[in-house]
């Protein structure tokens, strides 16, 4: 039998590596098991809680308030991968259709940015394309037929572009085709490696004018009223 200098056999230090090694794994997934049932339970509790919720979002979203007529529906973090704040304009629960908005609604996201999905964003805000198949990904069932316009602002923290979508969000009560206008707004924030991206949604002011003559001015796709309505946020401080 072979055994090294100490007179210990060789299978006996491979046993207990191998022991070792089965130890370490199970605790491993006992923890991670353990944290994502913790996880659940706290997320289950913060979104019965309308106060929790509230308090969740605004830590989430940077803010010591929430914009007026604004309430927090959702509101979660997965450390190290994702957040997620969903702000509507309904203050009572998700009536018995489904419907989570009346007019308007605010998708927040911030995740890692990463491959295929981060190039195309870059597509979507650089001109490169009108396509916003990759918006379609979000919790909320966005479908978006054509850009109306985008653009850009430099703030002292950070940069934003947006691009203005005409389309539908199917779980707005406004009317039966649930017909809005979209503003996806990309925030860049100065050193850091993390996708903070924003749908702001609201009715479309003149749903019958062609796409280069919709007036904007004091929708959710003015200029102006994007830059005012985040001003609420202090997205790069989170």
């Amino acid at each position: 039998m072979t055994a090294d200098r100490s007179g210990t056999p060789v299978w006996i230090w491979i046993g207990t590596g191998c022991l070792l090694a089965v130890v370490l794994f199970v605790a491993v997934v006992g923890g991670l098991f353990y944290y994502g049932f913790r996880k659940t339970r706290e997320f289950e509790q913060t979104m019965k809680d309308p106060v929790a919720r509230t308090e969740q979002a605004l830590e989430l979203l940077g803010a010591e308030s929430l914009p007026d007529g604004y309430h927090a529906v959702t509101a979660f973090s997965v450390p190290l991968l994702m957040e997620t704040v969903i702000l509507s304009d309904r203050e009572a629960e998700i009536d018995e259709r489904g419907d989570m908005f009346d007019e308007h609604g605010l998708i927040y996201v911030k995740s890692l940015a990463f491959g295929d999905h981060d190039r195309q964003l870059e597509d979507l805000f650089e001109g490169r394309t009108d396509d916003a198949d990759l918006i379609r990904q979000s919790p909320i069932d966005l479908r978006q037929r054509e850009q109306l316009d985008r653009g850009s602002f430099q703030e002292p923290d950070r940069t934003v572009r947006w691009a203005v979508y005409r389309g539908e969000v199917a779980q707005r009560s406004f009317n039966e085709s649930g017909e809005a206008l979209s503003s996806i707004v990309l925030i860049d924030c100065p050193d850091d490696d993390r996708r903070r991206l924003a749908i702001w949604f609201g009715p479309d002011p003149d749903p019958e004018a062609p796409a280069n003559r919709v007036d904007l001015t004091g929708s959710v796709g003015d200029p102006e009223e994007i830059r005012s309505f985040l001003r609420h946020f202090d997205l790069c401080r989170t």
